[in-house]
């Protein structure tokens, strides 16, 4: 699980709004609102990146623990 890729699915679409003034994703006849820890997450699933790449730096950019 840790050396998974994540990535969102082809026809989702991660997008500021410039209408809303927030993040959103866009999907087929869907328009989600991720909150703020969502966007974080979201930002770094590119399909390159590994989970354990992206809670590590997760962890160094809240200065939280990794864990």
């Amino acid at each position: 699980m840790v050396s998974s890729r994540p990535r969102l699915a082809a026809h989702v679409r991660f997008r500021f709004d410039e209408v809303r003034q927030k993040w959103v994703l866009l999907a087929p006849e869907r328009v989600l609102l991720p909150d703020d820890i969502a966007v974080e997450i979201l930002k770094r699933c590119d399909g390159v990146v590994t989970v354990g790449a992206i809670a590590a730096d997760l962890a160094a950019h809240f200065k939280a623990p990794e864990a």
